[in-house]
Parts: structure tokens; C-alpha cells; sequence
């Protein structure tokens, strides 16, 4: 642009006292340096004011960002710049318009960016419940997502998925500067195996002493029940039944995940009664009729 200068001051006068004087110039500034910075947290975007005279078009930029990353840039328009260390940091803006060059310096305050993780497994069965510890310093605030439309809003929590697929778990925690984190896992859901079986369906009643032979859809693991409870020791694809109840099995897959077969009821009837006689009964010796 184009500025004013006037310099002014008072002369001694002849014979006596003192005379304003003034002179001007005007100056000319081809180019002039300038930006402006959008600080979040531990990343600045700038944004470039430089102004020129319209026969002085500006032909290069060069920032410099100590302790940034990236720490230069000969573009107009920067990258975001992110800091390792949160504190005051000195930013130079540069521009020429091939002849004339001008600068400025000025420095930019960021804060710390909330660290903040959590572990999660890479795979489980749908219907497991999952838990889920946010671990991080200084947060605020937490804020789940499960990638299935449910979320929650406490540090340790836990979530089930009910259908088989791949999902983003996403944490969001904000810290005491207001400032917001994201971390991110994926976990993939084993659907659920509703085929298994056990054989026969129906039995019928059985006397006591015998024993029913029930089997297992095939699988790599197995957990009979009685009434709901486990069996001890009841852990291969048969089990001889030979009490009275409903009986069921849980059937783990090849990934681990249980199925439970519909229950199967078994009888047992007990023995007879044998009532003797109340009245002892005729002695009969040799042949004869009674």
C-alpha cells in the first residue's frame, strides 16, 4: 500500500521564537506479510492475509513452523500443522513478489491433545458381552460408539453384539482444555449357530437302571445339562441319560461360539411294588388241588 509520513518540528526564528516546519513523504510497500491461525488443540490451521500493490503480485510464500510437522511449506494455502508439545511456538510467514521480500513472526499457543485407548478383542460370539475400559489422563468426558447404533457415555463399560458382521468401535474423550480425541479398534462377530441338535427329540419312559443314549450335533466342544445346570464330567457329543428330567447341550463351534439344542425329557419310571399277601396261604404237600 501507500502511507503518509510527515515529519514535523519547530525552527528557531529570526529575531526571535520558533516556526513550524513539516515535510511528507509518501511511502511505498509493495508486499506485506500477514496470517491468521485457527488453534485446535494440538494442530493450527493458518490461514494467509499477505496484501500487495496490484502491480506487485506476490510470487512465493514460505512459512516456517518450528517444532511442527510438517515444520515448512512454500504454499499459499498451508497443511494443518500439527505439535508434539503443547506450549508457545513461533510461526514466520514469508512472501516476495520476486524483487521486494516481506515478513512476519508471530507465535501461536496449543494444548495438549487427550490420549486416550482401550482394548478390544478382535473377534467374539454374538451375545457375549464384551468389556470395554477407557484409559486416559485428565478426560472429562467419554463417549462410546459400538457401530451398531448403541453408545454410551461411561469410561468402563461393556456391549453385546446380537448379530454377526464387523464393527468400528469408536471412543471420543475430551479433556480440561475442551479439547477432543479420537480412537478407533474394529471387532468382528461371529453370527450365532442356531443348528444344532440333539438326538432323539422324544424318548420313551424307560425303567429304572436303564439308560438313554442322547447325541450331540457335531462340534469341536460340549456341555450337557440337566434341568438347566451343568452335568459334571458331561463334556463329550454322547451322554447314557438315566435320570428323570429335561435335558439339553450347549455345542461349541469351530470359532468357539456356543449353541444350547432344545431340551429333551426323559422318563424314568420306578420299579414295581410287589404287596405280599395278607393271609399266609393253604400248605400244600405233594400234588393236590388248592
Amino acid at each position: 500500500g501507500y502511507y503518509t509520513v510527515s515529519l514535523c518540528g519547530d525552527v528557531p526564528a529570526i529575531p526571535s521564537g520558533t516556526c513550524p516546519v513539516c515535510t511528507t513523504l509518501v511511502v511505498t510497500i509493495p508486499v506485506a506479510a500477514d496470517f491468521d491461525t485457527l488453534v485446535n488443540c494440538d494442530s493450527v490451521t493458518f490461514t494467509e492475509l499477505a496484501t500487495h500493490l496490484p502491480a506487485n503480485p506476490i510470487t512465493s510464500y514460505l512459512w516456517s513452523f518450528p517444532g511442527g510437522l510438517p515444520f515448512s511449506s512454500a504454499s499459499q494455502v498451508p497443511p494443518v500443522v500439527y505439535y508434539a508439545t503443547s506450549g508457545p511456538h513461533l510461526v514466520t510467514l514469508t512472501v516476495s513478489d520476486g524483487s521486494c521480500q516481506a515478513s512476519i513472526t508471530r507465535t501461536v499457543t496449543t494444548n495438549p491433545a487427550p490420549s486416550g485407548t482401550f482394548t478390544l478383542p478382535p473377534t467374539a460370539c454374538a451375545g457375549t458381552n464384551i468389556p470395554l475400559n477407557g484409559v486416559g489422563a485428565l478426560i472429562t468426558s467419554w463417549s462410546w460408539n459400538f457401530g451398531d447404533a448403541s453408545t454410551s457415555a461411561i469410561q468402563n463399560t461393556s456391549h453385546t453384539w446380537v448379530t454377526g458382521g464387523t464393527y468400528i468401535v469408536t471412543l471420543t474423550v475430551t479433556n480440561a482444555a475442551n479439547c477432543i480425541g479420537v480412537f478407533a479398534d474394529t471387532i468382528t462377530i461371529y453370527p450365532p449357530d442356531t443348528t444344532c441338535t440333539v438326538t432323539p427329540p422324544t424318548t420313551a419312559p424307560i425303567c429304572q437302571g436303564d439308560s438313554v443314549l442322547l447325541t450331540a450335533s457335531t462340534g469341536t466342544a460340549y456341555q450337557w445339562l440337566l434341568n438347566g445346570n451343568p452335568i459334571g464330567g458331561a463334556t463329550l457329543q454322547t451322554y447314557y441319560a438315566n435320570a428323570t428330567g429335561s435335558y439339553s447341550v450347549i455345542v461349541y463351534d469351530a470359532n468357539g461360539c456356543p449353541c444350547t439344542t432344545d431340551v429333551v425329557v426323559v422318563t424314568v419310571n420306578p420299579p414295581p411294588v410287589v404287596t405280599p399277601p395278607s393271609q399266609p396261604g393253604p400248605v400244600v404237600c405233594g400234588p393236590a388241588l388248592v
